[in-house]
């Protein structure tokens, strides 16, 4: 599976083969061909003066020569054909492996690209729930403040002080009950139990 968060590594393996063949076809040598002449009466000193008609050896020796370079410019032929497949060859790797990964590669930022863009807006929500967060803070601390500015304006009298101070001791001292009475309670319990 590909890994669609990175850019796909496109491989040239398929168009450098191609490519290096195209190249060393290019490179090969032209051969120029040459034919012997049939040997007429300027080319022998002796018959200059009588006319010299072409011999069945001679007429098979240039259609050898002929045959010869007629097999050559086949085999070119069937090269240059060749080579032709290796064009198309090199088209179809550039289209198979260049754009598909390339077509890969877009496609993985478009999406990348999709996922900035959906943090982007959900940073803007966070940053607007903050917002929200911080301005219902800061009404509690301001309820919280003006509670404690009307609790410390209020007086407490002298005779309100003695109450409390009474209800104070009592509660201790009920406390102080609570506790003995439990604990004999306990006492008893246990020494019960045994």
């Amino acid at each position: 599976m590909i890994n669609k968060n990175k850019l796909t590594k496109i491989e040239t393996h398929n168009f450098e083969t191609s490519k290096n063949k195209l190249k060393k076809f290019s490179e090969q040598t032209q051969t120029d061909f040459e034919l012997s002449r049939v040997k007429n009466h300027d080319d022998i000193d002796i018959l200059k003066w009588f006319d010299h008609g072409v011999t069945g050896k001679e007429l098979n020796e240039l259609t050898s020569q002929i045959q010869g370079h007629l097999i050559d410019i086949n085999k070119t032929q069937v090269k240059i054909i060749r080579e032709f497949g290796e064009v198309y060859n090199t088209f179809e790797s550039l289209d198979k492996d260049y754009i598909s990964a390339i077509l890969l590669s877009i496609e993985g930022i478009k999406k990348t690209n999709e996922r900035i863009e959906q943090n982007i807006y959900d940073i803007g929500r966070n940053q607007e729930d903050i917002k929200q967060i911080l301005d219902i803070q800061k009404n509690a601390i301001t309820k919280m403040i003006e509670f404690k500015n009307r609790i410390e304006g209020y007086k407490i009298d002298e005779d309100t002080e003695l109450k409390l101070k009474k209800l104070k001791r009592t509660v201790l001292i009920s406390n102080i009950s609570f506790g003995i009475i439990t604990i004999l309670l306990f006492s008893l319990f246990f020494m019960g139990s045994k």
